[in-house]
């Protein structure tokens, strides 16, 4: 422990995936404080913003990441220290309302927010997966997730308290899914976690026996056969609410997949917009009570007081509740089926962000007059962002994307730009979003049908073309121009390896073509 830091300060961790991130998360822990997760892949500007809003006392760091934070003067210890520390600690002792973890979402400003969640909401959350899951001391579990992802969490902190081993999945392999089913196959993995349409990709394409439970959350999961070897589960839930407030087992092909059934000590509730609950059936907002609801956002009273509310229909442990903002209905069955958000919040690739967030920055490139966001189906899967602006010049879009991956995190990356004369507005001055032009693929005047194909053209052709909704595909052209998304692109590599034998790394088909694709198969 430092003389410098106290109990219950946040100590903030920026490291690769490695065995430190279960090491330097408990070290913290352990000497009574709460930490901060941050994913190296963000922006210097908002790493550096969470630590500040954070009050953060010490950073956890290598000495490769260590440049990316430039507004820090506190402590620094860096993980190859560590190993080195001798030093025997008397922390003071954790009550259940001291912080654990401080999670970070996108602000309706443009600034994020940190979510506070307790050892007490942790305590619960573990009790239950264990229970769920039948987790044991002879299991193992997968750390899959990233590092600044709240569901990092998920499958860790249940194994530490069964005494079951934790596998980090090593970052070349995690959307190369036949070495990611060779690695889980030869280190015995029973448990594993992972964000919806790469999880669900891995159900359908992968062909895994070690498995017991395959768990997927981020996004709204599309219908699916579910795998025959091992269970696989539907989770939903904020981070203000310790990482989930329902579960479903998908264990048939649904045409819809409900988002679950509350865990233990969790009590949800759909309300209409006075607060009155409404029928079976009806749609609504959900409201989740009881011990998994966390303490409230850093430095947000006024927001935390809007939706950490006393529970209006329970005392008790049921007393404090979260008002999710998701629109929900409520089934015969006492299960919710997912609608869509009530706000200008989207999940794209499991994070909850606000496309407010994603305007703010847009508006502050050089040129640009007027923009706003709207986020589309993905024909493969997912959502993806698009922007449309207005500039009395033409835009460089690359740029642009440059500009926003400078200022916020991948997943806020636009996947397409349309520029226009002007932004279509209602009577009520308001975005006319049913005017505004659904995103072409980027296409070159050279189509597919205009040149003679051989039999493994046409199959690439009909693999590639079911995968991102378009037959019009020009053999040149580079695959994220035609739509290709990091999940589509695995699909890909899996279907592909399928039938073809042939393993591409995912990785290597954004900045593949077919014609590329064709040599490295002949």
């Amino acid at each position: 422990m430092s003389k410098n830091i106290g109990k219950g300060d946040v100590t903030s961790i920026l490291i690769p995936r490695c065995e430190f991130m279960a090491i330097a998360a408990l070290g913290a822990l352990k000497a009574s404080y709460a930490y901060q997760p941050l994913d190296p892949t963000y922006p210097p500007e908002r790493l550096n913003f969470m630590i500040k809003d954070a009050n953060a006392k010490m950073l956890i760091t290598t000495r490769e990441l260590r440049p990316l934070i430039t507004d820090f003067d506190g402590e620094v210890l860096f993980i190859d220290s560590i190993p080195r520390v001798d030093e025997k600690i008397s922390p003071p002792k954790i009550k259940p309302e001291d912080i654990f973890v401080l999670l970070y979402t996108s602000g309706s400003t443009g600034v994020p927010k940190g979510v506070r969640l307790t050892h007490a909401n942790f305590v619960c959350n573990i009790n239950w997966y264990i229970r769920y899951y039948g987790l044991k001391a002879e299991d193992r579990t997968a750390e899959y997730a990233g590092f600044g992802f709240d569901m990092h969490m998920f499958d860790m902190y249940s194994a530490f308290a069964t005494g079951a081993a934790v596998c980090i999945v090593p970052e070349e392999i995690r959307l190369d899914f036949p070495a990611l089913d060779d690695y889980l196959e030869k280190n015995n993995v029973t448990h594993m976690f992972m964000t919806t349409q790469v999880g669900r990709q891995f159900a359908v394409y992968g062909d895994n026996h070690s498995l017991k439970h395959l768990t997927a959350a981020g996004e709204k999961l599309v219908s699916l056969e579910p795998p025959r070897d091992y269970h696989f589960h539907n989770v939903y839930g904020p981070s203000e609410t310790t990482m989930l407030i329902s579960i479903f087992e998908v264990d048939k092909n649904y045409k819809t997949i409900p988002i679950g059934k509350p865990p233990d000590n969790v009590k949800l509730y759909v309300v209409d917009a006075n607060g009155h609950r409404v029928p079976v059936g009806a749609c609504g907002e959900l409201i989740a009570a009881g011990l998994q609801v966390g303490a409230g956002y850093l430095n947000r009273p006024e927001k935390t007081a809007e939706v950490f509310i006393q529970n209006p229909f329970d005392g008790g442990e049921y007393s404090r509740a979260y008002k999710t903002g998701d629109i929900v209905r409520y089934r015969g069955d006492a299960i919710s089926e997912f609608i869509g958000r009530r706000d200008g919040q989207v999940k794209i690739r499991g994070f909850r962000i606000e496309l407010s967030e994603v305007e703010a920055v847009i508006r502050e490139f050089p040129s640009i007059k007027d923009a706003t966001v709207a986020v589309f189906d993905n024909p493969a899967g997912g959502k993806f962002i698009v922007a449309y602006i207005v500039s009395d010049s033409p835009v460089n879009v690359d740029a642009l994307n440059k500009f926003i991956a400078e200022r916020k995190p991948p997943y806020m990356v636009l996947a397409f730009t349309i520029q226009l004369d002007k932004i279509p507005l209602n009577q009520n001055g308001k975005v006319n979003k049913k005017m505004l032009p659904t995103p072409e693929l980027n296409r070159t005047e050279k189509k597919s049908a205009q040149r003679t194909t051989n039999i493994l053209e046409e199959e690439l052709l009909k693999i590639v073309g079911g995968i991102i909704g378009t037959n019009e595909i020009d053999f040149a052209t580079e695959l994220p121009r035609l739509g290709l998304t990091s999940i589509s692109a695995i699909k890909l590599s899996m279907q592909i390896y399928k039938k073809f034998g042939v393993n591409i790394n995912v990785k290597e088909l954004f900045t593949a073509t077919i014609e590329s694709i064709e040599n490295k198969l002949l």
